[in-house]
Formats: structure tokens, sequence, C-alpha cells
């Protein structure tokens, strides 16, 4: 969860794009212009709260 729109925004676009790619390709999800509210645990992971009112679930 990133509150800017881009990656690393104080690199060269190229660079933060690269690595958005391999994020992407690797299947882990960067989410631009979010902030995190709360994480409530559970027995077999973690849901993220957003304040925009969106919900991660993730193992962890």
């Amino acid at each position: 969860v990133d509150n800017r729109d881009q990656l690393l925004s104080f690199l060269d676009s190229e660079i933060s794009q690269a690595l958005s790619y391999h994020f992407s390709n690797n299947n882990v999800m960067v989410r631009h212009n979010e902030e995190y509210e709360r994480v409530e645990g559970l027995d077999n992971g973690v849901v993220l709260h957003l304040k925009s009112g969106k919900k991660i679930k993730a193992d962890a």
C-alpha cells in the first residue's frame, strides 16, 4: 500500500516502472493512492482495511 501515485517516485520513472513490472510478474500487488486504516489478524492470514473502505485479504 503506497499513498503516492508512483512506486518510489524519487527514482527515475523507468526504474519505477520496471520494479512495478517485476512485482506484478511475481504476484505482488501494489495499491497506489491508498492508506491503510487497520490490520485485522485472522487464523489463516490478515485483512488490511484501507481508508477508502476497500479490504485486502492476505496470508501471512
